[in-house]
């Protein structure tokens, strides 16, 4: 079984997103690092997605050239500003139907209203698209508390990927943003949840014995880390081979279609 690395970063970010936030060295990822992670840690496919900007549609076009040109490797999801449904639905659109990406992200940064009237119909819009639609679940907390749980109940058929990371109460032990997406785990199926650089196994444990290796997905969230840490976390887990296959490119191979 192929391992899939689910969640990287490639691209130039917008000069002024993340302003103070992280280094500008840090605000960008060529694909040739991220071939060469892949490389390192034994990875046999990418998923690629644009980092932060403030629009999304050229950065795009640039991640279904990237596939374009190292279609073995690499698999490209969409990236959309949640802020203006409208606008959202037709560069999801474009990602999907024209560039022929597999999925679409729901960018975590620019989203500012968590109104479940505005949220749900824009969501039940990217569904009609028929991929998976990434959120990032360890910075959405509003979303998460208002609107997620409504997206899902009323959604349970569709996909749906939520990244955790630190960033989610140091590797998962703040409650209030671990439990929310555990609990919408346990009753959908089709709700899965991306474990990267959380830096405590046990943490992982956890997640996995309360929601099942099947909902359980490895990304390495580079380039704010390497796959060979984020797989090696997952090989040092008391789980079972079958499960660590699973994880490690199993979950996300049978999601797509890879």
């Amino acid at each position: 079984m192929p391992v899939i690395d689910a969640y990287t970063h490639v691209g130039a970010a917008d000069s002024s997103v993340l302003e103070g936030f992280r280094p500008v060295k840090e605000r960008g990822c060529g694909v040739d690092k991220i071939l060469e992670n892949m490389e390192m840690a034994g990875v046999d496919k990418t998923v690629i997605i644009p980092v932060h900007r403030w629009e999304y549609p050229e950065a795009n076009r640039e991640i279904a050239r990237l596939i374009e040109k190292y279609p073995e490797r690499l698999i490209g999801f969409g990236r959309v500003d949640p802020n203006c449904p409208e606008c959202a639905y037709d560069v999801a659109r474009e990602a999907v139907k024209d560039l022929g990406l597999k999925g679409i992200e729901v960018s975590g940064f620019q989203w500012v209203n968590y109104d479940p009237a505005i949220a749900c119909p824009l969501f039940e819009r990217l569904f009609t698209l028929d991929v998976p639609v990434l959120i990032r679940g360890d910075v959405d907390y509003g979303l998460v508390q208002r609107a997620l749980p409504q997206i899902v109940e009323r959604f349970r058929d569709k996909t749906m990927i939520a990244t955790l990371s630190p960033w989610a109460g140091l590797g998962f032990y703040h409650p209030p943003y671990r439990e929310p997406l555990i609990d919408i785990a346990r009753i959908s199926r089709n709700f899965y949840l991306i474990v990267s650089t959380v830096v405590m196994t046990r943490s992982i444990e956890e997640i996995v014995l309360r929601v099942g290796a099947r909902q359980v997905i490895f990304g390495s969230n580079a380039p704010y880390s390497h796959p060979t840490y984020e797989i090696a976390r997952i090989e040092s887990l008391n789980l079972t081979d079958e499960e660590k296959m699973l994880i490690l490119g199993g979950n996300i191979a049978r999601i797509l279609g890879v």
